[in-house]
């Protein structure tokens, strides 16, 4: 899997504890002050019991303020012509709902010149790049790791367990999942860190 940027926090490998607490509340503050960073994720369904191959079926995207840019729910692609199983199917699958295909002009145009920001980052760039290169359109800005920031590392390293993946809460809509995302990022910068680890 490709190396996301941390959360743009520069956090180095040996850094303490205490100095990834605080980079991660500097980051969020920043991240929240910014008109450039906006929050996606995406919904994913399954195309066989017992497999990890997942389809993306929706796309959502907000802003820092909280403003809605995107919400698109679409056709997923399933491999052999498969069929979603599982208790995860989503509603939006009936006849008339767009491909994705469709979405990915909206989506380069919505996250041009944006620095992205998503729960679950790897896995999220990673299951956009698989779709977006299916459909054979060009990821443009995208495939840049540099313009895609973690926001479960942050929370991690706020949480003072840098090496744990704590698991959004929700597993609702893209659009939830980006709200829910969005209110860990202001739980970050609203925190105030220990006086005695300040610079």
């Amino acid at each position: 899997m490709s190396t996301i940027v941390e959360y743009g926090a520069g956090s180095v490998a040996d850094a303490t504890v205490a100095d990834r607490q605080l980079a991660a509340i500097r980051w969020a503050r920043r991240a929240l002050c910014s008109l450039d960073v906006v929050v996606l994720d995406v919904k994913s369904v399954r195309w066989m019991h017992g497999s990890d191959v997942r389809s993306l079926c929706e796309i959502a995207i907000i802003d820092t303020a909280g403003a809605e840019r995107l919400n698109a729910p679409f056709r997923p692609s399933l491999p052999f012509g498969g069929q979603v199983l599982g208790a995860d199917q989503p509603l939006e699958m009936a006849e008339g709902v767009s491909s994705f295909g469709s979405i990915v002009p909206e989506l380069l145009r919505t996250t041009a010149g944006a620095v992205v920001a998503a729960y679950n980052a790897p896995a999220v760039y990673e299951l956009i790049l698989c779709a977006v290169r299916e459909v054979r359109i060009d990821p443009q800005h995208l495939e840049d790791l540099f313009n895609w920031q973690n926001i479960s590392q942050a929370r991690s390293d706020w949480f003072g367990q840098p090496h744990h993946y704590l698991p959004l809460r929700t597993t609702g809509h893209a659009l939830d999942r980006c709200y829910a995302a969005l209110h860990i990022v202001r739980e970050i910068a609203s925190s105030l860190p220990n006086p005695a680890d300040q610079p």
